[in-house]
């Protein structure tokens, strides 16, 4: 049977973390909230557009205020998961399910009533 989980080496993460930092600095993420604009323009980001330009320090510096530990906590308590530390979720890979939003009306979806907590 095909082991499905393997351990990449320290040179396969350093390789993932590299294409990763290359790509926020140069590629850029879009942000379709002016709010969420403003902020990062406010705090000494490159904006151009929609689109924001993270530097890596400013990567690491956000990592270090994350939580270690955090609750998504589902409608139905049971289901609720914990995300972090030796705790982890396997999502689509097309991202969180529960991050759509259609475009169309930018409305927020009646069923999208998860929150995160952090423990």
């Amino acid at each position: 049977m095909y082991d499905r989980m393997q351990e990449l080496s320290r040179q396969d993460m350093e390789k993932i973390h590299d294409a990763a930092m290359d790509l926020l600095k140069t590629t850029g993420v879009a942000f379709n909230d002016e709010e969420a604009l403003a902020i990062f323009k406010d705090n000494g980001f490159t904006v151009e557009g929609a689109t924001v330009f993270l530097e890596e320090s400013a990567v690491q510096k956000a990592l270090e205020t994350a939580p270690k530990r955090f609750t998504v906590h589902a409608r139905n308590p049971q289901k609720s998961v914990e995300i972090g530390e030796d705790d982890f979720v396997f999502c689509p890979g097309t991202g969180h399910p529960l991050s759509w939003m259609p475009k169309a009306t930018n409305a927020r979806p009646p069923w999208k009533t998860m929150t995160t907590s952090v423990n």
